[in-house]
């Protein structure tokens, strides 16, 4: 059995500061934070608290204290605040970027996060002005989704990880598990979007049927496990410790989250349970990524270089 060498970067390839390194991983635990805030929102029903944007209420972009939406005005808007944190977060990380890796794909990356976390900030608005209409929600959450991908891609090539070149097959099945990891993240916003917790009580559903469309989220569930274990094998007898480590990590990932998922269905989706599916969802997407770079995109051969 032979192995290909690892992708490491050359001997003088500057290491990234400390500073950095917390920074790149700062920005995905912002952005899984800000999808948690946002949950709350949604199952405390808060999600009208605020019924303009980007005012509070059409005058005041801080709610008024004792005013009739009360502490629904309060999560909302304390959820808005934290896109400013979000975005601290990725400019701060930008600027790192540009004076210790200037033009390096990193610091583009980089860019585009923050591109992306002002759309966002935008998309949300446009969902409050729609009066939390199901689609801009899921589409609201999946361009979370979206963010974290960038985020991610950030924090790979600002560590660069040490790792093997994978396999024709082990890319192959990391492929097809990113594909089915998407796919349970899209069909899980239809069963939000078909079930409670709009975020408003007055917020009208998508009207699909909820047991056929979590009958479906299951299976693609199901199928990223299936993916998992296949190349959690193979990717042991390919002699690959890091990603096989990486598949372990998001089997067990896959496995408390299947756990919470079918716990929620059986209790009648109690809030507290849909706020901790939600961290589930981004911590299994975040593994699924890991596994994706690890397998796709391989460490440059120089620190961070290329167009």
């Amino acid at each position: 059995m032979t192995t290909s060498a690892p992708a490491t970067a050359p001997p003088d390839a500057p290491a990234p500061s400390r500073t950095l390194v917390r920074l790149a991983l700062a920005a995905i635990v912002v952005n899984v934070a800000i999808v948690v805030t946002g949950g709350i929102v949604r199952v405390t029903g808060s999600g009208l608290g605020c019924p303009d944007w980007p005012s509070c209420d059409g005058t005041r972009v801080v709610p008024q204290a004792g005013a009739e939406q009360g502490w629904h005005a309060a999560v909302e808007f304390g959820n808005r605040l934290m896109t400013f944190v979000v975005l601290a977060v990725v400019v701060w990380l930008y600027v790192e970027l540009r004076r210790s890796l200037p033009s390096s794909r990193a610091q583009r990356w980089a860019g585009w996060l923050i591109v992306g976390v002002l759309g966002q900030g935008v998309l949300g608005g446009i969902t409050v002005r729609l009066e939390l209409h199901p689609l801009t929600v899921a589409a609201h959450f999946l361009a979370s989704m979206a963010l974290l991908v960038i985020a991610a891609m950030v924090h790979h090539l600002v560590t660069r990880p040490a790792a093997p070149r994978a396999d024709d097959r082990l890319r192959v099945i990391a492929g097809a598990l990113l594909a089915a990891a998407a796919l349970v993240l899209v069909v899980g916003t239809l069963v939000t979007a078909s079930g409670p917790h709009a975020g408003d009580p007055g917020t009208p559903r998508l009207g699909l049927d909820i047991r056929t469309v979590a009958r479906v989220h299951t299976t693609l569930v199901w199928t990223s496990v299936l993916l998992t274990v296949v190349g959690l094998v193979a990717a042991r007898r390919a002699g690959m410790a890091s990603l096989a480590h990486a598949f372990g990590v998001l089997l067990a990932v896959e496995l408390v989250q299947g756990a919470i998922g079918y716990a929620q269905y059986l209790l009648g989706i109690p809030p507290a349970l849909v706020a901790l599916h939600l961290l589930g969802a981004c911590l299994f997407w975040l593994a699924a990524l890991r596994v994706g770079l690890l397998a796709l995109w391989p460490v440059p051969a120089v620190a961070d270089a290329g167009p």
